[in-house]
C-alpha cells in the first residue's frame, strides 16, 4: 500500500535520455553505492549418530544429541566509481568495490566434536609357537 502512494506522487518532468547519463566531456563524476543484506535462519540441529542393526545384513542411522541450531548473517558491499568524460558521447570509468561478511551460528545443546574413526591398515602378521 505504501509502496502505492509513493508510486504515485512521483513523476518526472522530462523523460530521461542518453545524453542525462553520460559524463560531460572534461567533467569527474563520483558514484558511490552501499547494498547490505541479512539473513537469519532456525532448524533442528543432530549429532553423533549411532548405528543400530534391524536385520541381518540391514542397518540404521539414529541421531543423537538433537536440539536447536541458529545463525545469522550479514554481508555489506561498497562500491565507489569514477567516471569522466571523454566526448559528448563517450566515457571512460574505473571503480572499486570491497565486501565485508560476518556470519553467527550457535547449536543447542552444544555439540561435542566427533572422534574419526583411526584407519585400520594391514601390518606385518606375527605369530609365536
Amino acid at each position: 500500500m505504501a509502496l502505492a502512494l509513493f508510486a504515485a506522487q512521483t513523476r518526472a518532468d522530462l523523460p530521461l535520455t542518453v545524453e542525462d547519463l553520460i559524463t560531460d566531456k572534461g567533467q569527474f563524476k563520483l558514484d558511490l553505492s552501499i547494498a547490505y543484506t541479512k539473513s537469519d535462519r532456525q532448524g533442528v540441529s543432530t549429532g553423533a549418530p549411532i548405528s543400530v542393526q534391524t536385520g541381518s545384513t540391514a542397518f540404521v542411522e539414529l541421531p543423537t544429541l538433537i536440539g536447536e541450531s541458529t545463525g545469522n548473517s550479514d554481508i555489506a558491499v561498497a562500491t565507489l566509481g569514477l567516471r569522466f568524460g571523454l566526448t559528448a558521447q563517450a566515457e571512460v570509468f574505473a571503480r572499486v568495490s570491497g565486501l565485508a561478511s560476518q556470519q553467527r551460528s550457535r547449536d543447542w545443546p552444544e555439540q561435542p566434536p566427533v572422534a574419526k574413526p583411526a584407519l585400520l591398515t594391514p601390518g606385518p602378521v606375527s605369530t609365536t609357537n
